[in-house]
């Protein structure tokens, strides 16, 4: 029989003191293993009260090692309480699954949280929840996490050094796009395996805090000591937080480096050669920044290199002739800097290319037929330039693409009469030099959904086969030589919202069919030589807001409703046999050549009526006073 001691003794009562310093959880498992160990360790005669109580503190200091990854257990689910405790969601409390449990894995079933073999948390994702506050001191005590995503919430505070220093198995931290303040903790260069560091996206806010990041990066790569613990780094992202001053050549050390966005800050200078030793780099965001200088001759060098921005900044000179000879390149975005000379051949070398974007530069020459055949091509944007030269009949052809524009160029000759671009939904050509007659196989890119042909020199008709792009929402075909007739098909596009056939020598009558498209807000055929009525049908097109048909040769009256009513006196002005509700000295319709008006044979049927009604009734009042004469003239024989 075991010694039962009584519930007032100084074994028990020490034990309680314990529990109250501890977890209660832990110390009822400590107190069980006291207990049974008490139970086999005495004899009956030798249980005295304090032995009992001496070896019960040896056992509790004892069990506290052995049972270190059970204390680690609690200890994160009490950290992940703090934290909740901390932060405060939209509607009140955030992370309302995180709830006090008994379970030594209940933590591991939270939202965002994962966890080992053993439950220790590995991985903390409250990205986008979004939440507000600041992170507690406590979160420190995750020693066992690699993964850390908190972006895109609105925490504020600072980020203190003792909450990362423990944190020695960190891979990635993700704070992007916070309200942070204070210096950035120096302990994140003594994490040797931290490979993403995401310090992007409005972390630091105020004013006095801009240049400190420069400072601490700085301070990061210029000590060889420093810089060995950050070999593993292979994501750096500092974008969008004011940063000022030449990008820091100490950079080259981050040997490992696959990913450097420092975008959207207000750095200035050249990029120099020091970048020629990231080897590894894939990505590279420069954009809109204050660089300037040509584009180093090294970037075409970097063997991995897959995304180019550095949009938005004032670039000069050429682009490398050895740009994409690496065969990785994916997307290439210098817009709106200040490049010239011609697109280099080898952009598309690995056939891995998707996306052109050289919009807004000075670039010239013809576009390389070889971008003709990249079958990997999904966007290519390279208005406002002045490139020359033949489109290249491949772009039309091409399976992946889905935008094409080269408005703003001097491109020259006809377009090809192949085309089967089929996920093509952007073509814009306005503002070239183009000739010849729109192809119909135009009408085979059915996914076409904006079609600009502005200002151009196209001539011959409107092909019928547009009638096949049934998600075409707009199409402006204006100020070309454009001849024919307005196709009646043009009312199978139901999508249409925007038609601009303006500045051309179109002939004949709207189309009634026009009026069939109800979602149409803007109808421009302004300058042209359209005559005929004006369809009545178009006053019951309610979507209309835009109607200009000035310049034309349209007769008759303006139809009398819905749209028509409000319209403004210059959208029909230049049509000199047109009558509009406003002019007082409309000629008379027999003036109005090849027209006879059916208003006109009703008025004048009418006025034959009232004639004859008038006449009957004057016969009436002539053959009563001749009647009433007599009967007078009667009586006064009598």
């Amino acid at each position: 029989m075991g010694y039962e001691q009584k519930p007032d003794s100084p074994a028990v009562r020490r034990l309680r003191r314990i529990q109250k310093a501890h977890s209660p959880l832990v110390v009822s498992v400590r107190f069980t293993i006291v207990t049974t160990t008490v139970s086999f360790a005495f004899p009956k005669r030798r249980r005295s009260p304090f032995a009992i109580a001496r070896l019960s503190v040896q056992v509790v200091c004892l069990s506290s090692y052995g049972l270190s990854s059970f204390t680690g257990l609690w200890l994160d689910i009490e950290v992940l309480l703090k934290l909740k405790s901390s932060m405060v969601g939209p509607s009140g409390s955030g992370l309302e699954d995180w709830k006090h449990s008994f379970s030594p894995s209940a933590h591991c079933s939270f939202s965002g949280v994962t966890c080992d073999e053993g439950s220790q948390v590995t991985a903390l994702n409250i990205s986008y929840t979004p939440l507000f506050g600041e992170l507690p001191p406590e979160i420190s005590n995750l020693t066992s996490i690699k993964f850390i995503n908190i972006s895109s919430n609105t925490f504020s505070g600072s980020l203190h050094g003792s909450m990362i220093a423990p944190m020695t198995k960190l891979e990635v931290f993700d704070a992007y796009n916070n309200n942070f303040t204070g210096k950035l903790p120096t302990e994140f260069a003594k994490l040797k395996k931290l490979k993403t560091l995401h310090l992007g996206g409005k972390l630091l806010l105020r004013a006095h805090y801009k240049s400190w990041i420069w400072a601490v990066v700085i301070y990061l790569v210029r000590f060889q000591r420093l810089l060995g613990n950050l070999k593993m780094l292979e994501h750096l992202y500092l974008q969008f937080n004011s940063l000022t001053g030449q990008i820091p050549s100490q950079l080259s050390g981050l040997v490992s480096l696959k990913f450097l966005d420092l975008s959207l800050n207000d750095l200035s200078g050249q990029v120099t050669d020091s970048l020629l030793e990231l080897k590894n780099l894939t990505l590279l965001n420069l954009f809109r920044n204050q660089l300037h200088g040509p584009v180093p001759s090294f970037i075409g060098d970097l063997p991995n290199l897959e995304v180019l921005q550095i949009w938005e900044n004032n670039f000069t000179s050429k682009l490398p002739k050895n740009i994409g000879q690496n065969g990785k390149l994916v997307l290439l975005d210098v817009a709106s800097n200040q490049l010239t000379g011609t697109i280099p051949r080898h952009l598309c070398g690995g056939g891995k290319l998707k996306k052109l974007i050289l919009m807004e530069n000075y670039f010239s020459g013809p576009i390389p037929e070889e971008l003709g055949e990249c079958k990997s091509l999904e966007r290519v944007r390279i208005m406002k330039n002045s490139f020359n030269g033949k489109v290249p009949a491949g772009l039309f052809r091409l399976p992946s693409l889905s935008v094409l524009e080269i408005s703003n160029n001097h491109f020259t000759e006809e377009l090809p009469l192949q085309m089967s671009a089929d996920k093509l939904e952007l073509l814009a050509l306005s503002n070239n030099f183009l000739t010849g007659e729109i192809p119909p196989a135009i009408g085979n890119l059915v996914s076409l959904t904006t079609l600009s042909m502005e200002m151009n020199r196209f001539s011959g008709e409107i092909p019928e086969e547009m009638s096949n792009l049934k998600r075409l929402s707009v199409i402006d075909i204006s100020g070309n030589n454009v001849s024919g007739h307005i196709p009646t098909s043009i009312g199978d596009c139901p999508e249409l919202t925007s038609i601009d056939l303006s500045g051309n020598i179109l002939e004949g009558e709207i189309p009634k069919g026009i009026s069939s498209l109800m979602k149409l807000n803007s109808l421009n055929l302004s300058r042209n030589r359209l005559g005929g009525q004006i369809p009545d049908e178009m006053g019951l097109m309610i979507s209309l807001t835009f109607l200009d048909l000035s310049y034309n040769n349209f007769s008759g009256r303006l139809p009398m409703n819905n749209q028509f009513l409000f319209s403004n006196n210059r959208s029909f002005a230049g049509n000199p046999n047109l009558c509009l509700p406003s002019n007082l000295s409309c000629p008379s319709f027999h003036e109005i050549p090849g027209r006879q008006s059916k208003s006109f044979s009703t008025t004048k049927v009418g006025i034959i009526m009232v004639i004859v009604l008038g006449t009957f009734v004057l016969l009436l009042v002539v053959t009563c006073i001749v009647i009433s004469r007599r009967r007078r003239f009667h009586k006064l024989r009598m």
